[in-house]
């Protein structure tokens, strides 16, 4: 009886479309494979606020260069017939990437692109809330403009790449007169990754972002930088700035710099993030001046060599940014150890951050004191798993940590131990762990489990388990455990 309860309670959770929609915006949940169970899980996914599915013109570039390469563009399903018998909301979402075939003329490509991009764009027109767009070069440019000009008024999310190009454009210029879009109050989202290196595409930008009336969030890599004065719901910026070389480095001071765009959007912005990688010894150090802002939450600089905040980061300390929490910073030429010093005795610096990410911490002596400057630490990441050449132990920085008083430690560090048995032993030398921690979460790069080998494996175990006490989650991922060893582990637990 009690089985047959559970059973026709699952079944009225399965049948339950806000149930179904919680469920189905997993990631993890293929929505191909959904729709096909029944009618309402196909109408439930199709209908999700964040579309799970993409209508692509072509498939995505293949990981086999040759079939990418040799594959050809004009060669699919006849594309129109598809569109006149598809269900509609399939084109919610449409997505279009460059051809890379090596049989296909740049004309080919072009107007084949061209083509698909119009005919779906006024089919479906008002049905279209998610458009992303990536090409090569700047032929597609007008095309791009007549459909944000005539068509898919209910956007709520575009995304554009604009790729260079070997040839050069097959037909010069824009369109005559770049007449302002309607406005578009439903697009709140807008990702743009101008790769030209020259200033071609910003008015193209400046005119996008003038129709979205109501942008929240703006994710952005170019030289040169659009006008936000008018964007007073702005609240989250993302600088798409990874691998810069001399030619694409973005434009610091003027009027179309960084620093104008930044200033212009001061006292509304609560989110900003600097991403991207440097592996270019060439890269410049960019003119980047933060200002004052009031209401800044968020500050995340994944690129702290090139985007300079003072050599005690005093151009985002508490008394500049009142409002910061959470602070990240990564540097990829050496390590933060002398910037941690250098900060670690400024008393109430950071006052108001909570939540701490780093990189590469070579020394874990300099993360000892940090509680003066940052006195309302609760959470600290350390993530160094990129660096192939740090080695480090877990157990120095588990005991550099103990006087910071965390709730949350996340550690993500390339161990110097390969041996299960030696981590552990390594781990219960660090005496006891970090008072009133609630959360430990730590990535190790393959560790291997030897503990069978060893006399005092179960031993270990034991405590291991037994510092682990009194959290309320514990992670550890990258630790290569044997099935035989779960069993043992789950009669330890018991």
């Amino acid at each position: 009886m009690k089985e047959e309860l559970q059973i026709s309670q699952m079944r009225q959770a399965i049948q339950n479309p806000i149930i179904l929609q919680c469920i189905f915006q997993n990631k993890s949940v293929p929505g191909k494979t959904l729709r096909l169970v029944c009618h309402l899980w196909n109408e439930i996914v199709l209908s999700l606020p964040q579309p799970k599915l993409t209508l692509r013109f072509s498939p995505l570039p293949s990981r086999n260069w040759w079939l990418s390469t040799h594959s050809d563009c004009s060669t699919d399903i006849p594309f129109k017939s598809f569109c006149e018998n598809m269900e509609p909301k399939l084109a919610r979402c449409i997505g279009e990437d460059p051809c890379l075939s090596n049989r296909c003329p740049a004309h080919q490509k072009i107007c084949t692109a061209e083509t698909k991009l119009l005919y779906v764009s006024e089919h479906f027109s008002p049905t279209v809330v998610d458009l992303t767009v990536t090409f090569a070069g700047e032929d597609v440019i007008p095309t791009l403009y007549k459909i944000l000009k005539n068509y898919c008024p209910n956007l709520k999310r575009l995304k554009i790449c604009v790729q260079r190009t070997t040839h050069d454009p097959l037909r010069l210029g824009s369109p005559d007169a770049l007449v302002p879009f309607s406005l578009r109050p439903k697009l709140t989202s807008v990702e743009i990754h101008d790769f030209l290196e020259n200033s071609r595409f910003l008015e193209m930008t400046q005119l996008i972002l003038n129709s979205a009336s109501k942008l929240t969030r703006l994710i952005y890599r170019g030289k040169y930088f659009p006008d936000l004065s008018q964007h007073l719901a702005l609240k989250s910026i993302t600088l798409d700035m990874d691998k810069l070389t001399t030619k694409n480095s973005p434009t610091g001071s003027g009027v179309h710099g960084l620093n104008k765009m930044l200033d212009q959007v001061k006292d509304r912005l609560e989110f900003l993030h600097i991403l991207g990688t440097h592996e270019n010894e060439e890269s410049p150090l960019v003119d980047f001046h933060l200002p004052r802002m009031k209401n800044l939450k968020e500050f995340r600089n994944n690129l702290l060599d090139l985007f300079n905040c003072g050599d005690r980061l005093q151009d985002i300390c508490s008394a500049r940014i009142p409002t910061l929490e959470t602070l990240e910073i990564f540097k990829w030429e050496d390590s933060l150890d002398d910037l941690l010093q250098n900060i670690k005795e400024e008393k109430g610096l950071f006052s108001g951050v909570k939540n701490l990410h780093l990189s590469y911490v070579d020394n874990p002596e300099s993360i000892i004191g940090l509680r003066t400057a940052f006195p309302s630490l609760e959470v600290l990441s350390i993530q160094q798993l990129h660096l192939d050449d740090v080695i480090t132990e877990v157990g120095p920085h588990l005991r550099a940590c103990a006087s910071l008083g965390l709730k949350y430690l996340d550690l993500g560090l390339a161990n110097h131990h390969r041996q299960l048995s030696k981590f552990l032993q390594g781990f219960s030398n660090c005496g006891k762990l970090v008072p009133g921690l609630q959360n430990l979460e730590m990535r190790l790069v393959s560790v291997y489990d030897d503990l069978k080998r060893v006399a005092d494996g179960t031993r270990l175990i034991k405590q291991f388990l037994l510092k682990m006490r009194g959290l309320e989650d514990v992670t550890i991922s990258g630790i290569l455990v044997m099935a035989r060893r779960n069993m043992e582990m789950d009669d330890v637990l018991h």
